[in-house]
């Protein structure tokens, strides 16, 4: 599964008679009606006083889709409409409401609208709803709910088998809209035939390091992804055990969670990681550009969706190496590019990811570290950010002497953003983590206990979502931790996770994670409040519903 359309609605400037270009970047088009009807706030998409005004985004398609948004009328008899497999404004299928009913309708010339399936329901004014529009092959199901709500599961499916109808556009448009009729939050997710979950592209995932090319994962590692709610496993196996011998590459491990992933409807990014000592500059010690092509290429080739292989959603351009001990990212651009001309070059139409920011000892560092990516002219070639967050084992909600809090990491992050115009660009937190044990090589004097983890995995889950572009128009698009089911005996000190199945046991901070995914399953929602850090327990309520926040319970919304 991956998205092949994103807007959040985010803008820099409000727009009129127009909704301008998607956060991903493609531009939405008036495909019937009058443009004068559109508009958009700095986070909303909005369709005003002419109905019918359709609106498409991105090449035609035959995938097999979930639309997803989120809507709210502002005048009782007003009604949003999805549209997909359009061709025309002849020729396409909406699901809206009308009269009363949840529609399911094709629009097929000559005959023009007729219903496919239709059920009771009622759109209150002012409310928030999450709509979701989804087709398989020839079946078509809809749903709509208050985003405070639990997710009801399929309200109305029906079957439309026109040829007309088996490829087209997606898009938005309002059959009635006498108030503004406002959109956020649409993403199209590809229900990819090898997917027997339909897993949403949520915010959560998890790093998982193999030391060794040819270990398979763990076989807990995807049912315990799974039990989390995590849609993206973030992989990564050293290319020191990866092209060894010189020359000769052993992808087994990546092969076996490329595999697991695809087959289990679960993302999977790959971090170019640990060059031997063949691929680094004798000066630097870093990777040279001459080595990041062989090897970015490589894996481009091999996981791009075409070779037999997988494929996987991302791959980023190194890990931490240049954001390590006295380096900067001053040498990166030379080999950011060649990473990026090799990837494309290969095929590869995933998303591209910078090298890990690991800095944190103050927000100078962030900001040079971010500059940088734009005085070297190379911040277009990424498609996301990273920020790696590992502060010893200091509260992440404190600013010390040597390490800054999460919340001023992310906020410092923000400000370089805006001050380089390009505050959209998403920043994904792919690696915190608390050891508690020295399993592993790690430092003693760096524990915590298993209940400090657990308040520190909470505060900084927490944190990510209340800087997240799609609650407080921040940067923050995803969040990992790591880690969990690692090596062999699964025993690092850093794992939430400890020991195999079937005597495999789970940490307080792997069940308070289950407890906010599923309160939170997809941002946004209810934003978590927590209290001062000598004050909270960091465990959430037990979660029974995903989807749905619960404000009552301690987690107030704010």
């Amino acid at each position: 599964m991956g998205i092949l359309e994103s807007d959040t609605g985010a803008r820099a400037v409000a727009l009129a008679s127009s909704w301008g270009a998607a956060t991903d970047g493609n531009t939405w088009v008036v495909a019937a009606g009058s443009a004068s009807a559109l508009s958009t706030t700095t986070n909303l998409l909005q369709i005003k006083g002419v109905s019918n005004v359709n609106m498409t985004i991105g090449p035609p398609s035959v995938q097999q889709v979930m639309l997803s948004v989120q809507t709210t009328i502002n005048a009782s008899g007003d009604s949003p409409s999805l549209l997909l497999r359009y061709t025309d404004n002849n020729n396409f299928i909406k699901c809206d409401v009308s009269g009363g009913l949840l529609r399911i309708r094709k629009n097929v010339a000559p005959t023009g609208f007729t219903n496919v399936a239709t059920v009771s329901f009622t759109l209150t004014a002012g409310v928030l709803y999450q709509f979701v529009f989804q087709v398989q092959g020839t079946t078509y199901s809809a749903k709509a709910y208050p985003v405070s709500a639990a997710d009801p599961g399929w309200l109305v499916t029906g079957t439309a088998s026109d040829s007309i109808l088996a490829s087209g556009k997606w898009g938005l448009s309002a059959t009635s809209a006498s108030v503004a009729v406002q959109y956020s939050q649409f993403t199209v997710t590809n229900l990819r035939a090898d997917n027997p979950y339909t897993t949403i592209d949520n915010p959560y995932g998890v790093t998982v390091y193999c030391s060794s090319a040819t270990r398979l994962p763990l076989s807990q590692l995807i049912p315990d992804m799974q039990k989390l709610g995590l849609t993206w496993l973030r992989y990564q196996v050293p290319f020191t055990s990866i092209d060894s011998p010189q020359g000769t590459y052993t992808w087994t491990a990546l092969d076996a969670a490329v595999s697991a992933t695809n087959a289990a409807g679960i993302n999977i990014t790959f971090s170019l990681d640990q060059a031997p000592s063949w691929g680094l500059d004798g000066t630097t010690n870093l990777p040279t550009p001459a080595y990041t092509t062989t090897v970015a290429g490589l894996v481009a080739a091999r996981y791009n969706g075409t070779a037999g292989h997988g494929h996987l959603d991302a791959i980023e351009i190194w890990n931490e190496e240049f954001d390590f001990g006295s380096f900067s990212n001053t040498t990166y651009a030379a080999i950011a590019n060649a990473g990026y001309t090799a990837i494309r070059g290969a095929g590869f139409t995933g998303k591209i990811g910078c090298a890990a920011m690991l800095g944190i000892s103050s927000t100078s560092h962030i900001t040079t570290w971010i500059n940088q990516l734009y005085t070297s002219g190379i911040s277009s070639l990424f498609d996301y950010l990273q920020l790696h967050y590992y502060p010893s084992n200091q509260d992440p909600s404190v600013t010390t002497s040597s390490f800054i809090s999460f919340h001023a990491a992310v906020q410092a992050i923000n400000a370089a953003l805006l001050a380089n115009n390009d505050i959209l660009k998403p920043v994904w937190i792919t690696e915190f983590g608390y050891a508690t044990s020295t399993n592993g090589g790690h430092s003693a004097g760096a524990l915590v206990s298993q209940l400090t983890q657990n308040q520190y995995y909470a505060y900084i889950v927490n944190a990510a979502r209340s800087n997240s572009q799609q609650i407080a128009g921040g940067s923050v698009a995803k969040v990992m931790f790591y880690s969990m089911d690692t090596d062999p005996a699964n025993t690092d000190g850093e794992s939430i996770t400890q020991g195999l199945t079937p005597s495999e046991t789970y940490y307080q901070a792997y069940n308070t994670l289950k407890g906010f995914i599923d309160a939170y399953y997809m941002w946004p929602g209810y934003a978590a409040v927590f209290p001062p850090a000598n004050r909270r327990t960091g465990v959430l309520p037990a979660a029974n519903r995903r989807g749905l926040g619960y404000p009552d319970h301690g987690w107030r919304a704010a």
